[in-house]
This record gives C-alpha cells, structure tokens and sequence, in this order.
C-alpha cells in the first residue's frame, strides 16, 4: 500500500516536443523514517482539467513492514507521459504540503538547482520548495 511521503524538496522536468509532448517529472522529497521503497508520481485523474491548469500529482511510496529508524529520510521519484494540452504546470502532493511548478516561470526555479551543460540536448528545469 502507498502512502504519501512527508514533503517535496524539489522537482526538475523537462519536455519532448513530440505529438503528443511527453512530460518527464524527477522529484526529491522526504519520508518519515528509514525503509521507504518504490517511490512514484502518481497522477490524478481529472473528469475535467483543472481550472489552474497543473496537473495534479501524489508523490508516495510504499513504508516499511517491520522496525525502522526514525530519521527523516531522502527519497525519489520520477514519472513520465504524454501531456495534456491545457497543461500549464504540475503539482506534487506530500502529506505535508505540495510543491506548484508552472512552466516557464523563472520565479518559481532555483537557479543554484538549473542542470547547465551540454549532458542533455533538452531545456530542463528545477525548482525547490519554498524554505
């Protein structure tokens, strides 16, 4: 069974333009104690697309079964798929809250975070929670 993680630290994206895009999503977050596995993005699924235009997503994992230290732990998570064409952004849900990106908004990415360089032909972004 899944559980949302504690918090969202960060996500980074980055967008094939193909017919449909393909939307990638990494995210960084936190979990409770030690022994968290298999961690996913999990999309909501929407009648109509949300007034906002972010796609919605839980960012959850399995716990562990028996005895675990009780230490915020790091953990990851990453999803990909086809992008709706109302898609402006996405959001990640945690039990403690939720991390807003919305493409192309430069107040919202941390620039220390930005991937540079030439290991990836494709604009990525990345941005952090709010401290």
């Amino acid at each position: 069974m899944l559980n949302k993680v504690l918090e969202v630290k960060r996500a980074s994206y980055f967008t094939f333009r193909t017919n449909p895009p393909i939307l990638v999503i990494s995210a960084e977050g936190t979990v409770p104690t030690s022994g968290w596995r298999n961690a996913v993005l999990v999309p909501w699924i929407y009648i109509q697309p949300p007034a906002d235009g972010l796609q919605d997503f839980d960012m959850a994992a399995e716990p562990p079964d028996g005895l675990a230290l009780e230490v915020v732990t790091p953990i990851a998570a990453q999803w990909s798929g086809e992008m709706a064409g109302w898609t402006k952004g996405f959001r990640l849900h945690a039990s403690q809250g939720a991390l807003d990106v919305v493409f192309g908004d430069q107040a919202a990415v941390d620039d220390d975070k930005v991937l540079r360089g030439d290991d990836v032909p494709w604009p990525r972004f990345t941005a952090a929670a709010p401290a």
